[in-house]
């Protein structure tokens, strides 16, 4: 009878879905691919301010890696104002934090690991490299770098130090308020 077969596999379906793992149904929903943004601000006074985010997804940040050495991230720093935020390599710092430690990033490829630096084409090195300044207007992507082992889930939080404002700044995954 020609009605059996749709409904033999309305059936088997139904069947393995049930018998399927919670947790593996869930991945195949989608939620795993959402992306989280961490944003933090800073107030530098008289409409002087700066938006840094970085935005993450699970999936991709577990299992992309720079050289299977570096987990990495790119935080967008925004400001506004007439005053462009003097950066430094050297004396700034991006660390994220996990649930029991904090991890150091490394700003400066080119002085913490100049063989692959060095392996690098011009371009690309040019894109990473840590910019001297962002000017109000202008959008900046500033690339961090995390020590791979150790780093296999994603972050709290990312804690961001400026040394020429001599603050530091905490960037957090914000849940939005429900609307109703």
């Amino acid at each position: 009878m020609p009605w059996r077969r749709p409904v033999c596999l309305v059936v088997s379906t139904s069947l393995l879905a049930l018998s399927t793992p919670r947790a593996v149904r869930s991945e195949i929903g989608g939620a795993a691919g959402r992306p989280i943004t961490y944003t933090g601000e800073v107030d530098r006074g008289a409409d002087e301010t700066c938006r840094l985010s970085i935005g993450l997804e699970r999936v991709a940040f577990v299992l992309t890696s720079l050289a299977n050495r570096y987990r990495f991230v790119r935080v967008l720093i925004e400001c506004r104002g007439r005053t462009p935020l003097v950066l430094s390599s050297t004396d700034d710092r991006l660390d994220l934090v996990l649930e029991e430690r904090t991890v150091p990033g490394v700003l400066s490829l080119q002085r913490a690991d100049a063989e692959l630096w060095d392996g690098l084409d011009a371009t690309m090195r040019q894109t990473l490299a840590y910019p001297p300044s962002v000017r109000p207007g202008e959008p900046v992507y500033v690339f961090a770098y995390f020590p791979k082992p150790g780093v296999d889930d994603l972050p709290r939080s990312f804690s961001y130090t400026i040394a020429s404002l001599g603050v530091t700044v905490r960037l957090e995954h914000r849940v939005a308020a429900a609307r109703g």
